[in-house]
């Protein structure tokens, strides 16, 4: 069922939790980039920023499909996530 009421803070709970995972994954990079043989030290890391990510936006998506006013337009938050 849909939900008519505004809840905005949720949403951009989550653009900020993907954007500080983004921000994470872009600092291991730099590091890597830096020095290559770090990679297998961040692997793990890597991969459950990914994974975190993933549920995030699968949360996201499932939000969106359930509110009927969102605070920014449906198409910009797919992009965004």
């Amino acid at each position: 069922m849909f939900s008519i009421s505004n809840k905005h803070e949720e949403f951009f709970d989550y653009l900020m939790t993907n954007a500080e995972k983004f921000h994470r994954g872009a600092l291991i990079a730099h590091e890597v980039m830096e020095d290559v043989s770090t990679i297998s030290m961040h692997l793990k890391e890597i991969v459950k920023l990914e994974h975190t990510s993933d549920k995030t936006n699968q949360e996201v998506i499932f939000k969106l499909s359930r509110v009927f006013i969102t605070p920014i337009d449906r198409e910009d938050f797919y992009k965004l996530t």
